[in-house]
């Protein structure tokens, strides 16, 4: 059997999890073998550390907020995650003094057989809880007062010829600005098929890679960043690229660069990574029109791109601001981008960098764009920074690929809570 310092290779990382916020257990045959200070806090006292026999409904009430038994509830996402790697649910908790507590828990198994450990990273909700409270409540005080405003009414119902004149008005115009908005939604939803119809098939990954997953997450419904994938002369080329803005702008910029990318892999058959970027930063210069000239926009983008001969089992890879990452057993190599994007600036002539790595069975092969790690937390009101950004994979290396997505899902949405998504979000991980 393992233990936690086995599963999370270094201090900096069990450190993250040991100060993270969401309450982290983990059992073995049902034994409690390691927790964080989070998860001591949240039960109050009663974290049962080297329990033997651990059970959610053993500190749980007799049922569940909906009626189920707790037994058989906790059996039943336990089943689930077997069954899918994963199970997220609400859960009421109850503590030394008898008083419930709400949370959501996400239960992930790592292992097999006798050798399967589980890790419950439970997540508080009472406050959740008080807020749907709260609006009841709220409800109950909108309805006392539109009885107000409805005797009010009454009392003006010689105005009301002037009142629905007004309103009228108000509609048509509030119509008209729907049906203008609407009409908009429309072409940029329609513009989004278009630049999702560009985008590669995710089964063109599974021909190159064991396992994979994708995260894309557009701030609006289109979106500057994109990824792109092909195969020539036996060498896959891969690309996640940041264009300048996000929107409709931006996308417009991430169709001319999957475009330029088809034609200088697939037609002019390029496929040495600085060779690439070099074609490509001047093909953007030139149809862009760019001469370095006074209040000349400066749009282009950042991209990663590597390049995997299987043959010579040999990764190249060239970069303009976004780095790869490569992960092999604890530990993670990065290989650095040069700091000059994909359009005009003073060392346009400097070429782009080209690194070498030699590739291993299992080997997790990242590329991003800085979308994620740039992201405002509503608690600390900072960026999520890259640092932390690779502690969270190097954490997540015991899950597959599928899961490791849904993880870096997760700790997105509890970092940012309520704040707005700043930027386009993209994140490739690949395993040889």
């Amino acid at each position: 059997m393992s233990n936690i310092n086995d599963k999370i290779s270094d201090i900096a990382t069990w450190k993250l999890f040991n100060n993270s916020d969401d309450a982290l257990i983990v059992l073995h045959d049902n034994n409690v073998i390691n927790t964080n200070v989070a998860a001591d806090n949240l039960l109050n006292g009663l974290t049962p550390v080297g329990n033997k026999n651990f059970s959610l409904a053993g500190i749980s009430p007799e049922f569940q907020p909906g009626g189920e038994p707790s037994a058989e509830y906790e059996k039943k996402m336990f089943d689930n995650a077997s069954k899918s790697g994963f199970a997220r649910s609400g859960w009421a908790l109850k503590d030394k003094h008898g008083k419930e507590l709400y949370v959501e828990i996400t239960l992930i198994p790592s292992g097999s057989g006798n050798d399967t450990e589980h890790y419950l990273f439970l997540r508080e909700m009472n406050e959740e809880v008080r807020m749907r409270q709260r609006f009841i409540e709220i409800q109950k005080d909108i309805d006392l007062k539109t009885k107000e405003v409805n005797i009010q009414n009454e009392e003006i119902e010689s105005q009301k010829e002037i009142i629905e004149t007004q309103r009228d008005v108000a509609l048509k115009q509030r119509d008209e600005i729907a049906t203008q908005k609407q009409a908009i939604t429309d072409s940029i939803r329609y513009a989004s098929r278009i630049q999702s119809a560009l985008l590669p098939f995710e089964e063109t990954f599974l021909n190159s890679f064991s396992d994979y997953f994708i995260l894309y997450l557009p701030k609006d419904i289109i979106g500057g960043d994109f990824y792109w994938i092909s195969k020539k002369h036996n060498i896959t080329v891969v690309a996640a690229a940041d264009c300048t803005g996000h929107g409709v702008p931006g996308a417009l910029m991430s169709i001319m660069g999957m475009t330029f990318l088809d034609e200088i892999v697939n037609n002019l058959g390029i496929v040495q990574p600085d060779l690439i970027l070099n074609n490509l930063r001047q093909r953007i210069i030139n149809t862009l029109g760019q001469k370095g000239s006074y209040g000349e926009t400066s749009d282009g983008m950042d991209i990663a791109l590597f390049t995997i001969d299987y043959v010579s089992n040999k990764l190249q890879y060239s970069g303009a601001f976004n780095h790869l990452l490569i992960v092999r057993n604890d530990t993670m190599t990065e290989l650095k981008a040069d700091r000059m994007p994909l359009a005009y600036y003073t060392g346009i002539n400097t070429p782009f960098t080209k690194h070498e790595f030699d590739i291993s069975a299992n080997d997790s092969i990242y590329i991003y764009s800085d979308g994620y790690s740039d992201q405002f937390g509503w608690r600390e009101g900072k960026k999520y920074k890259l640092r932390r950004f690779k502690d969270l994979l190097m954490n997540f290396q015991d899950v597959p690929m599928k899961g490791q997505k849904v993880l870096l899902e997760n700790e997105l949405n509890n970092w940012k809570g309520d704040v707005d998504q700043l930027d386009d979000i993209l994140v490739l991980g690949m395993q040889i």
